[in-house]
């Protein structure tokens, strides 16, 4: 019994140690400031937003700057594997790595984006969401309720 307890602990550390990532957290595409600090979208645009989580998940969407959150019909999921000593992530054509406290992705070979580390509340959606048990079907009209309604009194 003892070994049976051991071989758990360490299966558990080796785990929690190979799950450690640079890369681990979210991330916000870096954005543009006018001269009074009040970020500025371009017209029709959003800046992308990275979730890693290790070992090898990565979600991306759109970032909604006003809400301060990703938009959660536009998050993706695919995976990510490190490359030269962890120090490099690919998923797709991005290539990442980790630079002074940036994430600088490199997409298609020439595109260069920046991307800063979200601290505090987090900004991506839950990966699952249940379906509301309270939804009623198309089929129901509202006559129909209201006659469910009246046959109840």
């Amino acid at each position: 019994m003892r070994t049976a307890g051991r071989l758990i602990l360490v299966s558990c550390l080796l785990l929690a140690a190979g799950g450690c990532s640079r890369f681990a957290g979210e991330w916000v595409e870096e954005g543009s400031y006018d001269p009074d600090g009040i970020f500025r979208e371009a017209e029709g645009q959003r800046r992308l937003a990275l979730r890693f989580d290790p070992p090898a998940t990565v979600r991306y969407g759109a970032f909604v700057q006003r809400a301060g959150v990703v938009d959660h019909q536009s998050v993706q999921t695919d995976t990510y594997f490190t490359m030269q000593g962890r120090s490099v992530a690919q998923f797709g054509s991005m290539i990442a790595r980790v630079d002074r406290g940036r994430l600088i992705a490199t997409i298609g070979g020439d595109v260069v984006t920046r991307f800063e580390r979200v601290r505090g509340k987090r900004i991506f959606p839950p990966a699952m969401v249940l379906p509301s048990l309270a939804k009623a079907g198309d089929d129901i009209k509202r006559g129909d309720l209201q006659a469910v309604a009246s046959a109840q009194q």
